[in-house]
């Protein structure tokens, strides 16, 4: 209460304070800083200020003014669009008051009349606020892009009109940024952000790629499929990491894995039996172990990954089990820490529950191998009575 009461007294001595303070409340923002605002406009029927002068309340206003609470939105919004108004009819637009309205307005008329009202009357507009302007300004894109076009933009500029664009001037502005260079870096925010161009970004960066070494291009190429969306560029991108599966890293394995179905010039089935194999012959952990048997389609590798994972079930299970007697007799941490006792329990029941599948795996092969030898001897038999 002692806050609101403080906020009326203050408010109630805005109509006799000094320019100077006023301006001031109006940079606090917040409850205080909207009513600044409001006896400012006041101010300005009654009182002449100089342009300079108006104009630094009346940006102030834009950019210091925020909503305190969600029901102060609408009212903080008329309040900017009505000093937005003022800054144009008034002739008070500057380079600094475009980009301060283009960043604090959201209604398209407001900016469009901004926007008009500032290229009448200025001589060249630099980029940077051209680039403000095909952001925010939906009818003014086109030409505020083609002015940036006849700019000698930077590859930043171009990246931004790619962003921005579409259709036809989104091509002519690619094929410009092809002209001074793609970088890598261009090449891989393109892909990985602007569906239209991925796969001509991709076709122009590639050959640089493949002049790295194979751990580099391991890394361009899981940076690329992890974000694109276009399947061409994925499709790619699944067959060079499938030839220098050697290269790549556990993570970008698994990456593989899960898109194996992209890889078009092997069996993708081959693919995932190649990478569990891959695992299971390298260092690997229980639950590592676990993975690979949870998602292969072949026995054999399942069978494998099981064996793998009891081994490693039972090291960590003794391990554990060390700990906590070391702890006990220290006194430390006992009843000990219950993470380790859930961690001990969970891998005594899995191992359990592992061993008991690969029993069941075991005898349905050896019911499949008696079943093929009891058909064989039937062949014989049906032979020596013929």
């Amino acid at each position: 209460m002692g806050g609101e009461k403080l906020e009326r007294e203050i408010t109630g001595k805005m109509p006799t304070m000094k320019d100077e303070d006023l301006l001031r409340t109006i940079r606090r923002g917040g409850k205080l800083g909207l009513e600044a605002s409001k006896e400012f406009l006041k101010r300005l029927t009654k009182k002449t200020f100089s342009p300079e002068q108006e104009r630094t309340y009346l940006l102030e206003i834009l950019e210091s003014l925020k909503p305190s609470w969600p029901k102060d939105e609408k009212e903080v919004s008329e309040l900017k669009n009505q000093v937005a108004d003022i800054i144009i009819e008034k002739g008070l637009l500057t380079e600094r008051a475009l980009i301060i309205i283009l960043r604090e307005i959201d209604s398209q008329s407001k900016l469009t009349k901004a926007v008009r009202r500032y290229h009448s009357q200025a001589k060249a507009i630099p980029n940077y606020v051209l680039l403000d302007i095909v952001r925010k300004v939906n009818s003014e894109k086109e030409w505020a892009a083609e002015t940036v076009l006849s700019q000698n933009p930077t590859t930043d500029d171009l990246l931004v009109l790619e962003e921005e664009l579409e259709g036809l001037l989104q091509r002519e502005v690619f094929e410009k940024h092809r002209k001074k260079g793609i970088s890598i870096e261009d090449g891989e925010y393109i892909i990985e952000m602007i569906p239209p161009l991925a796969e001509v970004a991709w076709q122009e960066i590639y050959p640089k790629i493949a002049r790295e070494k194979p751990q580099s291009q391991a890394e361009h190429y899981y940076e690329f499929s992890k974000y694109t969306d276009s399947p061409e560029v994925k499709r790619d991108i699944s067959n060079k990491m499938w030839i220098i599966r050697e290269d790549l890293t556990r993570e970008q394995l698994n990456h593989l894995e899960q898109n194996a179905g992209l890889v078009t010039i092997e069996d993708p089935e081959k693919v995932r039996n190649w990478i569990n194999q891959h695992f299971l012959r390298s260092p690997i952990s229980f639950d590592e172990a676990l993975e690979v048997k949870e998602r292969t389609k072949s026995n054999i590798i399942r069978k494998e990954a099981i064996k793998e994972a009891i081994k490693k079930g039972k090291k960590e299970i003794r391990k554990i089990e060390r700990e906590l007697k070391k702890e006990e007799k220290q006194e430390r941490y006992w009843p000990g820490p219950t993470w380790k006792k859930n961690r001990l329990e969970f891998l005594r029941n899995k191992v359990l529950e592992l061993e008991r599948e690969l029993e069941n795996l075991e005898r349905e092969k050896e019911i499949e191998e008696s079943a093929l030898k009891g058909g064989d001897n039937m062949e014989v038999s049906t032979l020596v009575q013929t």
